[in-house]
């Protein structure tokens, strides 16, 4: 078993994976702030039970979901194996685990939740955007399809955690077309209805900059500091950050810096949170994610902690100032498990201890639900949502200071044995997901967040990193001939993906 193996190569003295609070807390009798994260729900209003889950174009579970040996065309026939109640592992999320997972959740009285963020449904294999008269049509149902699985997941929510407050974040599989966001303009269909589902939880100030900007703040009872991220404006799928130069990600930056040092002058405490984590290796462009990293390192009595998602799978970030790895570093960046099944992994949320002296993350659980076992003993009612990782227990840790995860690193760094069985770990025992999988890259990612220290430990250059994250063998090749704005004028009527809406202001017809 993957857990009696991390045991084991630790060498800890217990290897029991029971309740969390097995771990004594070193930082004792403090009152913590318990703060349920759950990310990339990817709530598939359409998934049908009993369609197809093992199709040729994923995600499954849908009413036009084809096995690839499939000889008969008509719907509800030839179906190889049947979607389930609860959920398949090449299927997005059905309402019903939501349902379960939150009522779990409950149980663990958090102070507070962030929603993630990629609410959305994925596009499957065979229904990606393409140019011409029926973009419009498509861009509407697949527009349609997010927003009313963001509001029944808000239902969902509000249902489960009646008197705690919810801070939700926007994902890049939130916009429609994915990772397409060129400013309030761009999404306005997405924030105005997110702004009028949300009224109940975020204030009038939050709501302003949510329609504005896609980010927001606010404060919770206990007095800590919420920043939520709108990681759009870093995204590399964005092209649109390559047209308006980084302007979106320095205003962000601009406003969160005030946020820090208004909560430094209030003296609150500030959890900062986002979708893409910092670095290239995670999506999000590097001139960003070293300013990002920068600012923090002014404000490190002001930040609580850092949570992400993203990746689909758990691991973290260290931050340094100066961005060398041979600096110690000041910050730890959490990267949470996806809570969807998609793409071969058992759902996962987390919950996060927020200390406020010494001020960190004082402790980390990870639930997940064994989704084979739980479909194949045909699981009807309530599902059983267990602690899967508890890294101070799995790893022997006297605290989460970013000085214990630097010793964690260079343990993965010397055995790459240790590295991958704490990679299954983080993935609850499933194959570890992330656009690279490789190994050193994975290392180097965790290492550090700008492009010069990654690229020069990963031993390759940005752009075969991007090409890698993408899936493109194309990445640059058309803006080293021509300038950007040329090629939306020129060509945006053949480029799939591409809104009218979101090149209007550029000229030519």
């Amino acid at each position: 078993m993957w857990r009696t193996r991390l045991c084991k190569l630790l060498f800890l003295h217990t290897c029991a994976f029971v309740h969390a609070k097995a771990v004594e807390d070193a930082t004792g009798d403090v009152p913590k702030t318990r703060v349920l994260h759950v990310t990339d729900t990817h709530i598939d209003m359409k998934y049908l039970l009993g369609s197809e889950a093992a199709c040729d174009a994923p995600p499954c579970c849908r009413v036009h979901s084809k096995h690839p040996d499939k000889t008969t065309d008509v719907i509800g026939e030839g179906i190889v194996a049947p979607a389930r109640l609860f959920g398949e592992y090449h299927c997005d999320t059905p309402l019903a685990m939501l349902q379960s997972a939150m009522d779990a959740a409950r149980q663990l009285k958090p102070d507070f939740v962030v929603w993630g963020g990629d609410t959305g449904p994925h596009v499957a294999g065979d229904e990606h955007l393409n140019g011409g008269e029926a973009l419009l049509e498509e861009t509407a149902e697949l527009r349609a399809r997010v927003l009313d699985a963001i509001s029944n997941a808000t239902t969902i929510f509000a249902k489960m955690f009646p008197d705690v407050p919810v801070f939700p974040v926007l994902g890049d599989d939130d916009m429609v077309p994915s990772s397409v966001y060129s400013g309030a303009s761009s999404a306005r269909w997405l924030m105005t209805e997110a702004a009028s589902l949300w009224k109940k939880w975020l204030p009038p100030s939050a709501l302003l900059t949510l329609q504005w900007g896609g980010y927001y703040t606010a404060q919770t009872a206990s007095g800590m500091r919420v920043a939520v991220l709108n990681t759009a404006v870093c995204d590399i799928q964005n092209m649109h950050n390559f047209i308006d130069g980084g302007a979106s990600a320095r205003t962000q930056l601009h406003w969160l810096e005030s946020v820090l040092a208004g909560a430094r002058a209030a003296g609150e405490p500030c959890l900062i949170t986002g979708h893409i984590p910092p670095g290239v290796y995670s999506g999000c462009w590097g001139n960003y994610s070293a300013a990002y990293e920068e600012l923090l390192s002014r404000y490190t009595d002001v930040v609580a902690g850092q949570i992400f998602g993203h990746q689909h799978s758990g691991s973290f970030r260290l931050l340094r100032s100066p961005s060398t790895s041979a600096t110690p570093p000041y910050g730890v960046a959490y990267v949470t498990p996806s809570f969807t099944a998609y793409r071969d992994q058992n759902p996962s949320f987390r919950l996060y201890q927020l200390s406020r002296s010494p001020l960190m993350v004082s402790d980390v659980e990870q639930y997940h639900l064994n989704l084979g076992k739980a479909n194949a003993e045909g699981s009807k009612g309530a599902l059983l949502w267990s602690p899967s990782y508890v890294p101070r227990t799995a790893l022997g840790l006297p605290d989460l200071s970013p000085a214990q995860w630097q010793g964690v690193l260079n343990r993965m760094w010397a055995n790459e044995t240790f590295a991958g069985v704490l990679r299954l770990t983080e993935a609850n025992g499933r194959a570890w997901m992330g656009h690279n999988t490789e190994l050193r890259d994975y290392l180097c990612a965790l290492t550090g967040v700008t492009d010069q220290e990654f690229v020069k430990c990963a031993r390759k250059s940005e752009e075969i990193m991007i090409r890698q994250y993408t899936g493109s063998q194309h990445t640059y090749v058309l803006t080293a001939m021509f300038q950007f704005q040329t090629i939306i004028e020129h060509f945006r009527h053949v480029l799939g993906g591409v809104h009218p809406d979101d090149v209007a202001h550029v000229g030519g017809q």
